[in-house]
């Protein structure tokens, strides 16, 4: 069977793009589409597949690839499928599912959520963003969301990670969506837990308004105590610079680096 995979873009390994290498795992031979894919800074999890990109992939933009919203429509249009495929599958949770389908090729997209900047959690980019910019916004993400309105039924299928994502997708697309969880990485639980002092709080992923992280900064300029944030984001920068010195920015790190902090931690927040 040959399968094309879209997914929105591989600039850093979270969550989204773990759960594409799990469904790859099930197509090894699947080409993949999208708009943006940093190698050296994603690593070799993709280096068996064929890579398809769109005309945003240059490094000035992929820099800046969480700020150009506007342009996404234009990059998902330029991707064309290179071949005649049995199946399309779309990891959605930008624009990957208007992607353009000549036939009537099957296309399945797995929901992460939908976009998330012009649908549930609009008010809070709107809110991080200068009281100038923010009409700008305003109007860009009105016509994000026409857009994405116009690809709905593209799709054959829609699939959920969750109930909740489910809700939205009947409440933003007026379409029925299967849910089926995404897989997980138990070998963090299975490992034997060693003894620590326990010495500070964590917070790990993606350093975003919807994410909430700088409710977090706020929280712990006030009560004193050691916060250590990984991950990387539009929000990193600002934050780090309204965060004192007991709350640490880490980046982004190795997973075993990311091991050994987690057994040094009290707790781990998402606020």
């Amino acid at each position: 069977m040959k399968v094309a995979l879209i997914h929105y873009w591989f600039i850093t390994r979270r969550g989204g793009e773990k759960v594409v290498e799990s469904i790859l795992k099930l197509y090894p031979d699947a080409d993949i589409y999208t708009l943006f894919y940093d190698r050296n800074n994603y690593g070799e999890y993709l280096d068996n597949h064929k890579i398809y990109t769109s005309i945003l992939n240059k490094p000035f933009l992929r820099k800046h690839y969480q700020k150009i919203f506007p342009l996404y429509p234009l990059g998902i249009k330029s991707l064309n499928l290179e071949k005649k495929y049995d199946l399309i599958i779309s990891s959605e949770s930008g624009p990957a599912k208007g992607i353009h389908i000549n036939d009537n090729t099957p296309h399945i997209s797995y929901i992460h959520s939908p976009m998330r900047y012009c649908w549930s959690h609009q008010d809070e980019y709107i809110k991080s963003v200068s009281p100038i910019l923010r009409p700008f916004l305003k109007h860009f993400l009105k016509r994000l969301q026409v857009w994405d309105k116009s690809t709905v039924d593209n799709v054959n299928l829609y699939l959920s990670n969750s109930v909740n994502v489910a809700n939205r997708v009947k409440k933003y697309y007026k379409k029925d969506s299967t849910v089926v969880y995404p897989p997980i990485s138990d070998d963090l639980f299975t490992k034997p837990l060693a003894e620590s002092s326990k010495e500070y709080y964590l917070s790990f992923g993606a350093i975003t308004p919807y994410k909430k992280i700088d409710l977090l900064v706020d929280t712990f300029n006030k009560n004193g105590k050691k916060l250590i944030i990984i991950g990387d984001g539009s929000e990193k920068e600002k934050l780090k610079k309204k965060s004192k010195n007991n709350i640490t920015f880490m980046g982004v790190l190795e997973w075993n680096e990311v091991e050994k902090i987690i057994s040094n931690t009290k707790a781990l927040l998402f606020p």
